[in-house]
This record gives structure tokens, C-alpha cells and sequence, in this order.
């Protein structure tokens, strides 16, 4: 099996990348990182240490790790939307590429994610999941019976 090349380049840029933010900052954010998703504390408390207002080159945005600050940004939908159709840096035609079924409730800001939440909520009670289980485990169980292909 033929390897490719992005499979050498791609660890030799991330390498480049993050040691360019660290000089930048004298800290680093790679979320993928085994040590960092194994135990993201210690970066999390380097991060409010040291830059806690902090620019990540790989995904290209800010990293907040101070409580305030992601309390503040969380709350001011006006300056903070979580709705790729509002962002400078993407197109129109980016965003409805990037959600070919439209934005994703997840995604949007009150009051339009406040209004199809009330309309789902209901599908999320713990009577409703509980209705669930006995085709949840039916579904598990034929999976788990099933003959590797």
C-alpha cells in the first residue's frame, strides 16, 4: 500500500506550526496531542498563566481559558455568534457548503436556537430516552451479533 506524501508532510507542519506559536507565545494548544487529551489541565492552567487570551495557528482562532472571559463571550451573541453565516473571513456560499442542510441548531444564536430548542426539547425528557432503551439495546445487540465483513 502506497503511503502518501501529506502522511510525512502533515506531522513536519504541525511540528513547524507549534513551535512558531510557542515563540509567539512561549505556549502551545494541540488539543490532539496524547499528553493533552490524556490530561489538558496542566495546558489549560499554562494557557491562564501565560497567555490566557491565546491565538492557535493550526485551527486558526482564539483560545480562551479564563472563566470570565468564556462566561463573557458566551453571554454577548452580538459580538460572539456561534453562526458561521455571520463570519467575516467565510463567504456566503462557504457557509451554506459547510451545512448542506442548513445550520445546525447547534450552531445558531437566540433566538433562533432558543426557538428549535423548544421544539426538540421534548424529545429529550427522561421519559422520552427511557422510552428509548429497549431499541437502543436491540440495535446494540444485533450490532454486536453481527459477523465481521
Amino acid at each position: 500500500m502506497a503511503v502518501s506524501w501529506r502522511s510525512y508532510i502533515r506531522p513536519i507542519v504541525i511540528r513547524t506550526t507549534l513551535a512558531w506559536e510557542w515563540w509567539q507565545s512561549g505556549v502551545t494548544y494541540y488539543p490532539l496531542a496524547p499528553r493533552v487529551y490524556r490530561n489538558p489541565y496542566s495546558t489549560y492552567a499554562k494557557l491562564r498563566a501565560q497567555d490566557p487570551v491565546h491565538w492557535n495557528f493550526l485551527s486558526h482562532s482564539w483560545v480562551f481559558s479564563r472563566y470570565r472571559d468564556i462566561d463573557a463571550i458566551l453571554r454577548d451573541h452580538g459580538r460572539f455568534s456561534n453562526d458561521a453565516r455571520y463570519r467575516q473571513e467565510v463567504s456566503q456560499s462557504q457557509a451554506a457548503a459547510s451545512t448542506p442542510g442548513g445550520p445546525s441548531m447547534l450552531f445558531l444564536d437566540p433566538p433562533d436556537h432558543t426557538r428549535l430548542r423548544a421544539l426538540v426539547q421534548q424529545a429529550f425528557t427522561p421519559r422520552a430516552i427511557e422510552a428509548l432503551t429497549p431499541r437502543i439495546r436491540q440495535i446494540a445487540a444485533n450490532l454486536l451479533t453481527r459477523s465481521p465483513t
